[in-house]
């Protein structure tokens, strides 16, 4: 199955990732067609790399994060009290200014996870340690300064009858000055593109809008490291886009991000580091593109390549050269173009 055209993105809906790919390739290769599912895409493929041989991606520094340990799990173990073991001697280190992806199927225990770094959950073994001190040593509230939370259904999140109230709720809750709660709130709202409904009831604002009201109101906390939990369920590709853009300028910025998710489409523009969970326990620790490469621990997760891997995957292969390992569509056109 090809495609004649491409339109979707100027209407807001992503286009497949091989689509994307081969659309942009068109004016420099004008013999080739324009597929939509990756089978075709990888005969397309064939047919290019038998025109021309691809260019090999830059070498990459391979940067270990350097920053302080900003939160530890050690032995960490949780059982419910129906006697489900949703944790098993999970062993993890964040560094301050890491894009972290937890990774994993649903009902693999990334939420269990980090509702223990938020200290909504206690560990029933092991231990885990934010900023240097046992979470056991911290008020709940005193936690929710220093780690932002936004959870798979931001609705469950919303309390207040407009969007300024519900930005504004924790900064009065905790006798924040009032010049210094209105400079903050304003600020969230313009970084989220919300001033235009500050007055709004936030349940009247479509879904999407409904989960940038929520990250609002925690950056106005401005805590060191937040939390994305399935940031783009429920989000068409414009607002799923939108949000981990917001993610990676917070990033950039000096916050530590970690977002929860089994969606990995989107994620190679964003994260440098990927742990996936399975069963409870962290089975593989990796940089993006080893992760994303690594086609036995995915599957053995029930996690599969995204469409650009796989199309990186057939060049790897055929030119024995990892420096063939494209990650999304604008390494793929690097290759061609």
């Amino acid at each position: 199955m090809y495609a004649n055209t491409l339109g979707l993105s100027g209407i807001g809906v992503r286009p497949p990732l091989v689509t994307a790919c081969f659309d942009r390739l068109k004016a420099s290769y004008p013999g080739i067609e324009v597929p939509v599912t990756i089978e075709k895409g990888l005969i397309e493929l064939d047919k290019l790399m038998a025109e021309v041989k691809p260019k090999k991606l830059p070498a990459e520094e391979g940067k270990a994060p350097t920053g302080e340990e900003v939160i530890a799990a050690r032995g960490l173990e949780h059982t419910y009290s129906n006697g489900l073991k949703a944790l098993d001697q999970v062993d993890l280190s964040v560094k301050n200014g890491e894009y972290l992806l937890i990774a994993g199927q649903n009902g693999a225990g990334k939420s269990t996870l980090v509702k223990h770094f938020l200290g909504l959950l206690k560990p029933t073994g092991g231990e885990v340690v934010i900023g240097g001190a046992p979470t056991a040593s911290y008020e709940v509230s005193d936690l929710a300064k220093r780690i932002g939370y936004v959870a798979q259904n931001p609705d469950n999140q919303i309390f207040n009858t407009s969007v300024e109230k519900e930005v504004s709720f924790a900064l009065r809750n905790l006798k924040y000055p009032e010049e210094e709660t209105s400079l903050r709130v304003d600020e969230s709202l313009s970084a989220m593109d919300l001033s235009g409904v500050r007055g709004e009831h936030p349940l009247s604002l479509p879904r999407g809008d409904r989960a940038r009201v929520v990250i609002a109101a925690i950056l106005a906390l401005r805590p060191e490291i937040i939390i994305l939990d399935e940031p783009t369920t429920g989000q068409d590709y414009k607002g799923a886009k939108f949000i981990l853009d917001v993610s990676k300028k917070l990033n950039e910025m000096g916050k530590t991000i970690i977002v929860v998710t089994h969606h990995l489409y989107l994620m190679p523009d964003y994260a440098s580091r990927v742990v996936i969970i399975k069963g409870g326990r962290v089975v593989y620790d990796a940089p993006v593109r080893d992760a994303f490469y690594n086609r036995a621990a995915l599957e053995s997760s029930f996690l599969y390549p995204i469409q650009t891997v796989e199309l990186g995957e057939k060049m790897v292969e055929a030119y024995n050269d990892k420096g063939y390992s494209v990650l999304n569509v604008s390494e793929f056109l690097g290759c061609f173009q």
